[in-house]
């Protein structure tokens, strides 16, 4: 699996703007290979979306054909100030439909790493290192 972790910086007052836009997302959840995007807000208020596909090459696909004109069309490399992106590469993602059927808009979670494999955990409150989830940046793969 591919694991894309976007990481942008969006100032105070474009956060409401880039919350819709990201909501724009939802057109590709019948996208070959994507499994899950989701993302939540940092204690500085970065945004942090992750996307997930089953494999990099299905990824790769999506990049070439169908991303610029989503993120063109709901302008959104006009809201937030910087972008950082990684990729990492695991085996599997544990206890995800658990932790999609635990979270709700608001909640604070985290994110665990690990070289064969990662975790989105529900956490009981904020802390350092934690995301506040937002329920409408969910997009769920419909071959999932």
């Amino acid at each position: 699996m591919l694991i894309k972790h976007i990481v942008c910086e969006v100032a105070e007052g474009k956060r409401e703007l880039f919350s819709h836009a990201q909501d724009q997302w939802i057109k590709i959840e019948h996208t070959p290979g994507l499994l899950w995007q989701l993302g939540g807000w940092d204690a500085e208020f970065n945004a942090h979306i992750w996307g997930i596909w089953s494999c990099e090459v299905l990824y790769e696909q999506f990049m070439k054909f169908n991303h610029d004109w989503i993120y063109n069309t709901n302008k959104q490399k006009e809201i937030h100030d910087s972008i950082a992106i990684t990729f990492s590469k695991v085996n599997e993602v544990e206890y995800m439909e658990t932790f999609l059927s635990l979270i709700e808009d608001g909640m604070p979670f985290e994110w665990r790493m690990s070289p064969e494999s990662c975790c989105f955990a529900v956490i009981e409150e904020e802390k350092e290192g934690s995301y506040s989830f937002v329920e409408s940046w969910l997009v769920r793969g419909k071959e999932h």
